[in-house]
């Protein structure tokens, strides 16, 4: 049986771009479609484009729903934001992924996986979206992810989908790796935290996977392992996670007042990272002092902000995600 079409930018976004292996593409299937084809895959109106085609695998064993990837992807009106107030305007986002209409959504498995769901002394990873998904696969991980985003795990008519049902959790290590905003944006902090206590409650032991930021740019684990990253180094986040103040009760107050937090302090010029010789936490390269906590502090309080012992725990965990071993990173 021949394989599908892949044109040569696609194929460079797969393996070049994601870190996907060639076996762990042709297992998922993807292929290049024209909008004529798109159609013929469930999507229709100003969502059939020329694009990239990416199969759906759910946890239940079907494969007969995509995703689409446009070349020149739809920009529409973002309704969840306020409009301008002197034009009257909404601020605009490009629609990166197509789903089709009226299909609910779907928990994906890599092919290569699927088999090992049920298997609880097999760790298993979570992730967004097929890609990334495939990007773990490659580094022979057991994987789900999550075609719908970070809430993907459940739908508003049907709350938290069945595609989990099919999957053995009880004493089973789960890790989560969604893209690095996971702590400075408050939805994405919530869904992970709400996912946690879900499987928590199904009897795993659920560790979150911080990946690195870089700059203003978040990074996903396709991106990591593109880049060059190790599946050791993944696994290493993955010991810094269990490190994390994680909130699992889903208050959305507490995750907003973190992420507003760190803007805040950034905002003021403070910068922080941790020195993993010693965990000694560092402002603007300088040691965290007392004077300087003071002085941090006393900044905040002026700002109107009450929750101080909140605003030292959000800079302590950011300082963790941005860890630094200062020999090792001389020598690389």
């Amino acid at each position: 049986m021949n394989a599908p079409p892949l044109a040569d930018h696609h194929r460079r976004m797969l393996e070049t771009e994601s870190g996907i292996a060639p076996e762990v593409i042709a297992a998922r299937g993807y292929r290049t479609v024209t909008a004529a084809e798109a159609r013929q895959f469930g999507f229709s109106g100003q969502q059939a484009r020329a694009g990239l085609l990416l199969p759906v695998h759910t946890t239940d064993g079907q494969s007969d729903i995509y995703v689409l990837r446009p070349d020149n992807p739809r920009v529409v009106e973002d309704k969840r934001q306020k409009k301008d107030p002197l034009t009257g305007d909404r601020p605009q986002k490009v629609i990166k992924y197509e789903w089709p209409r009226g299909v609910g959504a779907r928990i994906d498995c890599p092919p290569a996986c699927f088999d090992r769901l049920k298997d609880a002394q097999t760790p298993l990873w979570i992730t967004e979206g097929q890609k990334k998904g495939d990007a773990l696969a490659s580094w022979g991980l057991c994987t789900i992810d999550l075609p719908n985003g970070v809430w993907g795990w459940k739908s508003k008519q049907t709350g938290i989908l069945a595609d989990l049902d099919f999957i053995v959790w009880a004493e089973r290590e789960v890790f989560v790796v969604f893209d690095s905003d996971v702590i400075t944006k408050p939805p994405v902090a919530q869904a992970l935290a709400r996912l946690t206590k879900i499987l928590s409650r199904r009897g795993a032991r659920v560790t979150p996977v911080p990946l690195p930021q870089q700059g203003d740019d978040k990074l996903g684990v396709d991106d990591f392992k593109a880049q060059g990253g190790t599946l050791e180094q993944l696994q290493s986040f993955a010991a810094l996670g269990q490190l994390l103040p994680l909130k699992t009760d889903g208050r959305r107050s507490q995750e907003a007042g973190s992420a507003e937090y760190l803007k805040t302090l950034s905002d003021l010029g403070y910068s922080f990272r941790m020195r993993a010789l010693d965990d000694l936490i560092e402002v603007n390269g300088q040691p965290l002092s007392d004077p300087l906590r003071a002085e941090i502090r006393t900044r905040m309080r002026d700002l109107g902000y009450k929750g101080l012992t909140a605003i030292e725990d959000a800079y302590t965990a950011w300082a963790y995600r941005r860890s630094y071993h200062p020999v090792k990173n001389y020598l690389e």
